[in-house]
């Protein structure tokens, strides 16, 4: 799928801007395994739904990194207004352009 297809969904994903921890497996299995000071990554972060999610979980090295510039600059423009530090960056997952073993998760 192209970037303007994800683009269209900015206002759904702006609706709820948090996963519910205890009902999604990706967040419960972080939960039990991550240790908080995990460098973890949120590719294809979209407007930042699971680096927030993630981030309130008590992980503070989160990053997000997506294709989309429009959807990079609403998840910073919703770190901002939730007073977060994740970090946002704007990439393809093919050509990663953040470099190698920079995060652990």
């Amino acid at each position: 799928m192209g970037k303007e297809v994800w683009n269209k969904q900015i206002n759904n994903w702006n609706k709820d801007l948090f996963y519910n921890p205890d009902k999604n497996i990706l967040l419960k299995w972080l939960n039990k395994y991550g240790k908080r000071s995990d460098r973890v990554l949120d590719q294809g972060c979209g407007v930042g739904q699971y680096a927030f999610t993630i981030y309130k979980m008590g992980f503070r090295n989160v990053t997000g990194m997506d294709f989309s510039k429009k959807l990079i600059k609403t998840a910073r423009e919703n770190n901002k207004r939730l007073g977060y530090k994740c970090k946002f960056a704007k990439g393809d997952i093919r050509k990663m352009p953040l470099k190698a073993k920079s995060f652990d998760i």
